[in-house]
């Protein structure tokens, strides 16, 4: 049963590059595998700039999945939510997304006020949520807890909950100065990110954090 789930979620990747003529080559998938239902893949992207991570169930409909950023020779992908569909096909799409790109679909639509619910996950063990609401660029942060245990947490660090517009800002750092490894998953209406994990390498220590973003509709 196993082999069977593993062979129907070989990956099918492909590259789309923006000159025909200057191919990047073909990637190379360094390992995947099944746990608990989840996939889990590593890719050579051969470049350091966005690429987008597309999944299909019918080799015919194409749907972006995350984009990513890597100045790793490795970048490596989990696809928690693959546990529905009994196949699952996988393709990169070079140049990917933008940051420029989401932040304008965001700021068409965004409205003056707005609150989004943060979670923020670390390497450490540290887990909190807070609700980040903005007004007219005015940032203010409640209900800072740990979700675990349901208890309010008073000493906390603003910079730990960002807005959508500063989540923006570290996204297009990140494209300019290079990060070891990002992933980014967008709203598909209102273009904000909902989920961010990033890993960054600093000597002998690797340290990831995972930020994840729901907009609370007014």
């Amino acid at each position: 049963m196993l082999k069977h789930a593993l062979l129907s979620l070989l990956l099918l990747i492909t590259i789309h590059t923006s000159n025909a003529a200057t191919p990047k080559g073909p990637l190379e998938i360094l390992r995947h595998s099944l746990v608990q239902e989840v996939f889990a893949f590593g890719i050579r992207p051969q470049d350091t700039n966005w690429f987008d991570i597309e999944v299909s169930t019918n080799l015919t409909d194409w749907s972006r999945l995350a984009t990513a950023l890597s100045t790793n020779a490795t970048a490596f992908f989990v696809d928690d939510s693959a546990t529905n569909a009994p196949t699952r096909f996988y393709r990169l799409r070079i140049p990917g997304t933008t940051v420029a790109q989401q932040q304008a679909i965001w700021t068409e639509l965004r409205r003056r006020t707005y609150t989004i619910q943060v979670e923020r996950i670390s390497s450490s063990g540290k887990y909190l949520s807070a609700d980040v609401t903005v007004t007219s660029g005015a940032k203010h942060i409640s209900n800072v807890k740990d979700p675990l245990t349901g208890e309010a947490v008073a000493d906390f660090d603003p910079a730990d909950f960002p807005s959508i517009e500063e989540i923006f800002t570290k996204l297009e750092a990140a494209a300019q100065t290079g990060i070891y490894d990002l992933r980014v998953w967008y709203d598909p209406k209102h273009g904000y990110p909902t989920r961010m994990i990033q890993r960054e390498i600093s000597g002998m220590n690797s340290n990831v954090t995972e930020l994840r973003f729901n907009l609370v509709e007014r």
